[in-house]
């Protein structure tokens, strides 16, 4: 995965990887040298390379990811994102894989023509590269999860809110393509209704002042 230092895909990823080691699957991964997700990994027991993931011409994490593949011979590589599946080598007659891509956003095709299956993590995304041409039988839905953890619930008077009213949650990366100002919008639509909105991201100004001009 090539994926940057925060976010919810990565946390996904790490939640996955583990999850596999928990169930015994045989796997080796391979993430940029963020601290904190090698260290969650490591901890987990997991079997972790780390790579630059850089643009196009990034020849050194080609070779390298080309080697580990050769070395390790795995039936399945699955990459996360763009940028592992643009730099995954190609399977060939004397090293075959099944080469399955994970997608969790409205990107284009270009990055994963040369994958055999992909992963899409809402029906809408199904559609969406159906619709570019991606044939149907290999592209499959598949939700994420969150962990398993539980945690007491928060007093509301954390919060400044009523104990009576009802609450709508909004979690995930402050950032301007989860739309979270349209759900501020739609708040105000919901009289009676509290918002929760909770993350950290670019947008958390930006955020915190619509929240506060629409009361």
């Amino acid at each position: 995965m090539g994926g940057a230092q925060n976010g919810g895909a990565e946390e996904f990823f790490v939640r996955l990887a583990l999850a596999f080691e928990q169930s015994e699957v045989d796997q080796r991964v391979i993430v940029r040298g963020h601290p904190y997700r090698k260290k969650q990994l490591d901890d987990g027991g997991v079997e972790t390379d780390t790579l630059r993931f850089g643009r196009w011409f990034d020849i050194r994490t080609w070779h390298k990811f080309n080697q580990i593949i050769s070395d390790y011979e795995p039936d399945i590589v699955l990459t996360w994102m763009s940028r592992a599946s643009l730099l995954c080598p190609r399977s060939t007659k004397v090293r075959r894989f099944v080469h399955v891509a994970r997608i969790g956003g409205y990107y284009k095709l270009k990055y994963f023509r040369q994958c055999d299956q992909l992963i899409l993590n809402t029906p809408g995304l199904v559609q969406y590269v159906c619709d570019l041409g991606w044939p149907k039988e290999r592209a499959h839905y598949l939700p994420n999860f969150v962990s398993e953890r539980r945690a007491p619930p928060l007093d509301r008077k954390f919060v400044n809110t009523p104990a009576d009213v009802p609450i709508i949650l909004g979690l995930g990366r402050l950032h301007n393509n989860k739309g979270f100002d349209v759900l501020l919008e739609s708040i105000t639509l919901l009289p009676g209704y509290w918002l929760w909105l909770a993350g950290d991201g670019p947008e958390r100004g930006s955020l915190q002042a619509q929240a506060k001009r629409l009361g």
